[in-house]
């Protein structure tokens, strides 16, 4: 098929059905993997609301997703000072030790999704997905 959108989506759908098996081995799912991602991306803390933000999600999933994660002993939380209505998320030091290998599959899942192709387009498509992502923000 020749639509964008529908191979947009396509293959956003096999990679993260193929990342939820890989990651099975460790009882997580590709959305738990984002927001464990973001979260060491800030080593500083975070919030649900602000990793909602940039995963572009709404709330109420990133809470349920940080609810899980709290209850599988990966991430801990303390109460921000800047605001006391809301939750600092951290990663545990055990997690910390664990990003690095689901990193790994991560990458290989996409390795394999690339194979056979070429290394500049690759990074054709990159650019043009990015120069996309940019275009709907401006809107």
């Amino acid at each position: 098929m020749d639509n964008l959108g529908y191979l947009l989506h396509k293959i956003s759908v096999m990679t993260k059905t193929e990342l939820s098996n890989q990651l099975k081995q460790y009882e997580l799912t590709a959305q738990q993997w984002s927001v464990l991602k973001d979260i060491s991306l800030h080593p500083e803390g975070t919030t649900p609301a602000m990793i909602a933000d940039r995963l572009l999600s709404d709330r109420p999933t990133v809470s349920g997703i940080v609810k899980r994660l709290l209850e599988k002993k990966l991430i801990v939380t303390t109460h921000n000072p800047s605001d006391k209505r809301s939750l600092l998320i951290f990663l545990t030091d055990e997690t910390k030790k664990l990003i690095p290998k689901i990193e790994n599959i991560s990458d290989d899942v996409i390795k394999d999704a690339t194979a056979d192709i070429s290394k500049n387009d690759v990074q054709t498509t990159m650019r043009v997905l990015q120069h996309m992502i940019a275009n709907l923000k401006m809107k």
